[in-house]
């Protein structure tokens, strides 16, 4: 289960303040290798202290990648002061990845190693010129800015790569913090140090170190929801980061040959910048009519209603803790009027915390059934934390959002001792804008499905179906027929349940519904313009 504290540090690009680190190492040899100096040893001595201090923090620490390359650049370091040799930065880390990789050529696999190698890389090339340019601040924050851009520089490209999304409100994130980081660490190891001699001490000391920890943390709780627009991408696409590797490289010449750009080139990037952020504009902005996006996140649920008049819903949230908040900023959307958890399986609302932590939400709901899953732990805590208004609606409530009425038709109970009772528990909306309407069903199985028949069957029609349980074979024929839709969408990806079954694929044909599945058209998004229903695929 993760903690929203780590979500929120992830949404403001804060995440690498909770790992170990080069900059964890540093400020652990410091004052071991200060006090060495201060009793006078020797070279040698001074050495083997250093070395000794190096080892002993990558065995307490585990030895993750992250750390193996600042292990590897300090014993580097050290060497060379030994040696009386010119220490280059650049030349460092090369010469750190190199020894590391002949050692265990399988960290070239790990991202981390890659994240940590970028980071470090940007920081020796870029950090100094870019606070030489910014000399018109003042000097300890010209350095931390320069270092911070550096680092987020480096890392961007793969960032995209591998993940889809960079927060833009990271460099501004990480300067706020870098006043807070060293008196965290310091007192936090002075606390634990003293507290093994004398406990009350310790004691003492570590609630000082509460008190940066404290900021840091109202830190990323304030600035994760921050307006800032985030840096999208597909994500694994190999053209994407070949060309975010040369426009690094393009800025990395820029700033350390301190060149002066071509008026023609400034011109151009004065014409196409209001470009993107008209592009970005359009994109965030609200759709002409009803739109529905489910989104392709696997085996499991997650859906984006958006209207005219600009009211955004989210039902369900997948079972990615990112994925489903990488495709919201990807449409660029802002804020999220209702988010609704039609029930307590991972696979619906793995992705909530996540969505809580970095995006206003005005309302959320759930049916307020007891489960003890993890998943559903989590996003219940992130509820909490997010101070979100919190209902449990029952068949018969209703809510108007903008021009949207929200209609939950089921579950009139929470269920128990059917074959699956979080199934049943699911809440069915129906969601209408204008005369048009989408049935939202969750994964609810023949038992809810029968509530409906009984007493909500003249709400049920609607054009649009989103296909219970995956197409799982649990659903009662009766139920697709009163629905009648035009177009029906399955949520699945890979899955050893054999979803959606043929039987149920081949009695929505019957019905007269087309069919589109998400494992195979990837995201599906449907619009209403003049009474038609028109679907868009990603594939």
């Amino acid at each position: 289960m993760t903690p929203p504290g780590s979500t929120r540090f992830r949404a403001t690009g804060l995440s690498h303040l909770t790992a170990v680190s080069g900059e964890n190492l540093a400020m652990f040899t410091a004052p071991i290798l200060g006090a060495a100096m201060l009793l006078r040893l020797g070279r040698s001595a001074r050495l083997l202290v250093g070395v000794a201090a190096v080892v002993f923090f990558v065995l307490l620490t585990g030895g993750e990648p992250s750390v193996l390359r600042a292990a590897a650049m300090a014993g580097l370091t050290l060497l060379a002061v030994f040696l009386g040799r010119p220490r280059s930065p650049p030349a460092i880390l090369a010469g750190a990845v190199l020894l590391l990789l002949g050692n265990n050529p399988t960290l070239v696999y790990s991202i981390g190693f890659r994240l940590s190698v970028a980071a470090t890389a940007g920081i020796a090339v870029l950090a100094g010129p870019l606070g030489e340019r910014l000399r018109w601040l003042p000097r300890g924050l010209a350095l931390a800015a320069g270092t911070t851009i550096a680092a987020q520089a480096g890392v961007t490209p793969l960032l995209l790569y591998h993940f889809g999304v960079v927060p833009l409100v990271s460099v501004p994130a990480n300067l706020l913090a870098f006043p807070a980081v060293g008196p965290a660490m310091i007192l936090g190891l002075l606390g634990a140090a003293l507290g093994t001699v004398a406990h009350p001490v310790g004691v003492i000391i570590g609630a000082l170190a509460r008190l940066p920890l404290g900021y840091l943390e109202g830190l990323a709780q304030r600035l994760a929801r921050s307006p800032l627009p985030s840096v999208t991408s597909a994500g694994g696409q190999l053209p994407e980061l070949l060309v975010g590797l040369f426009v690094l490289g393009g800025l990395a010449w820029w700033v350390r040959t301190g060149a002066r750009l071509h008026r023609r080139a400034v011109a151009v990037v004065l014409l196409v910048l209001p470009l993107f952020v008209w592009s970005s504009a359009v994109r965030s902005g609200a759709p002409s009519t009803l739109t529905v996006t489910f989104f392709d996140v696997g085996q499991g649920d997650a859906a984006l209603v958006r209207s005219p008049a600009g009211a955004s819903i989210l039902i369900d949230g997948g079972p990615d803790p990112d994925l489903v908040v990488r495709k919201l900023a990807a449409l660029g959307v802002r804020r999220l009027d209702l988010i609704v958890a039609t029930h307590q399986h991972a696979d619906h609302v793995g992705g909530l915390p996540s969505v809580l932590a970095r995006f206003p939400v005005g309302l959320v709901l759930d049916p307020g059934c007891r489960d003890d899953a993890p998943a559903y732990a989590a996003f219940l805590s992130a509820v909490r934390s997010a101070g979100v208004s919190f209902r449990h609606p029952r068949s018969g409530a209703s809510f108007l959002l903008s021009d949207v009425s929200v209609q939950v038709l089921g579950p009139e109970r929470c269920f128990d001792g059917t074959n699956s009772d979080p199934n049943n528990d699911s809440l069915v909306l129906r969601v209408v804008v204008a005369g048009s309407a989408v049935l939202f069903p969750g994964d609810a199985e023949q038992p809810n499905q029968g509530d409906l028949l009984r007493d909500e069957i003249a709400l049920l029609p609607a054009q649009v179906l989103k296909v219970p349980h995956h197409g799982g074979a649990t659903s009662n024929p009766s139920f697709f027929k009163v629905v009648h839709a035009g177009v029906a969408v399955v949520s699945v990806g890979p899955n050893r349940y054999g979803h959606p079954v043929a039987s149920v694929l081949e009695e929505l044909a019957r019905d007269g519904m087309r069919v589109f599945r998400t494992d195979r058209s990837g995201d599906v998004t449907v619009s209403f313009r003049r009474g038609d229903v028109l679907v868009d695929t990603e594939t």
